[in-house]
This record gives C-alpha cells, sequence and structure tokens, in this order.
C-alpha cells in the first residue's frame, strides 16, 4: 500500500481519538466477537423459501462434497481464487463443468442454473473467508469491522446461503419485467455488509508508517 502525505500550513489537524474512545471501540468489537463465536456453535434454523429448496439442497451438497461443512476443516481449495474444485460439479452433473448441453444443470424444479450456483457458491466463499483474514485482530477505526473465520459445520453453509439469497431474492418478481442498472447498484448498496470496511487500509497505513519509522532509526543509528 502506498500513501502520499501532503501538509498545509493552514490545515487544520483533527485530534487523535482519546484512550476511553479507543476502549469503547474494542470493547464493541469485542462483544461482536463473542456473539460471532456463539453464533458458530449455535446456527439458528433458516427458513427456506419452498421456491429456492432445490437450490438450497444443491448448494449444501455441492459445500458437503467439498468439505466445507466439515467440523474438522474447512476444506481444501481448489486455486487461489476458485476455492471449489470443478470435480465436484462434473461428479454431481455427470458433465464436465464447461459443457452448455450437460442435461444434469437442472433441478427437479426445472431451473437450469446449477452451473450459476456453482460460481456463486464460489464468489460467497471467497468473499466470506477473505474478509476473515486480518493482519491485526482488533478494530483499527470506527469503520473497521473484524470478522472470525468460519468454524465449519453449519456456519458456512449459512453464511453461504445468506449470500445466495439475497441473489435470488433480488431478481424482480416478473419474468419480462426490465430492470435497470441504477435498481441492482442500488440493492448492493443497500446490502450493508461492510463494503466500506476500513480495516484492510487502516492496516496498510499502519504499516507504512511502520516502515517510515524504522527505517528513520536504522538511519540515525548507522550514522550516529
Amino acid at each position: 500500500c502506498n500513501i502520499n502525505v501532503c501538509t498545509e500550513p493552514d490545515q487544520e489537524l483533527k485530534p487523535v481519538p482519546a484512550d476511553d474512545e479507543l476502549n469503547n471501540i474494542f470493547e464493541q468489537q469485542e462483544a461482536k466477537d463473542e456473539n460471532f463465536l456463539k453464533f458458530g456453535y449455535e446456527i439458528p434454523s433458516m427458513e427456506i423459501d419452498t421456491n429456492n429448496e432445490a437450490a438450497y439442497n444443491y448448494v449444501k451438497k455441492v459445500l458437503e462434497l467439498s468439505g466445507f461443512t466439515s467440523n474438522e476443516s474447512l476444506g481444501t481449495w481448489y486455486s487461489d481464487n476458485q476455492p471449489l474444485d470443478p470435480s465436484v460439479y462434473e461428479e454431481l452433473e455427470g458433465c464436465l463443468l464447461l459443457d452448455p448441453d450437460c442435461s444434469g444443470n437442472c433441478d427437479e424444479g426445472g431451473q437450469c442454473n446449477h452451473i450459476l450456483l456453482f460460481d456463486i457458491i464460489n464468489e460467497g466463499l471467497l468473499e466470506i473467508f477473505g474478509r476473515s483474514y486480518n493482519y491485526y485482530p482488533r478494530p483499527l477505526s470506527s469503520l473497521s469491522y473484524v470478522h472470525p473465520l468460519p468454524n465449519g459445520g453449519d456456519n458456512v453453509l449459512h453464511k453461504v446461503w445468506k449470500l445466495i439469497s439475497w441473489y435470488l431474492n433480488s431478481a424482480p418478481k416478473e419474468a419480462y419485467a426490465y430492470t435497470s442498472l441504477d435498481y441492482y447498484v442500488g440493492k448492493d448498496l443497500a446490502k450493508n455488509d461492510g463494503w466500506m470496511n476500513l480495516q484492510f487500509d487502516s492496516e496498510c497505513v499502519g504499516l507504512e508508517i511502520d516502515d517510515l519509522i524504522f527505517d528513520d532509526l536504522l538511519e540515525e543509528i548507522i550514522y550516529t
């Protein structure tokens, strides 16, 4: 991460938050972490829409075969940007992932969207695990959020299905209804899923400042 610091003589500097304020932020995050840990063991029952039962069963089966619902491990990733192994799709459907004529792509409801669901599961896993890795385990600002790593089991299934159900429910009810781009942008911004999470940016700034201080100290030691 690169930062450019520009200072102006007339620029007013905002005061640094007091220790009490930072402690309050830490306490709030610790309370969130406790809720997350509790949530990992006591997954609330999910109410599945009857129209989405086939999709839910397919998502559950894919995660089970991939090892992401195991309590012992969180699955083996196929690659850095693709957690699911394509062979899982081939095992379920009986044909290759990129085969457009695959007859197994349709569920019992007649909807042929297994390829799309498989792709969304990949995206969901990337999002869930990606936001769970942080350099520093505490929030560095009021707009920073630290998400614990899913502990396997139904926790991963619940989080992935929450993302997928949002996509399914975002589609307009009318089959041939025209939906503008602004509609989907508004839906995406209204998710409130931490898209303004500044934890990573705060970490980058902190590491950059740390390097600058270390270089200054090292230079001072060498030339004195």
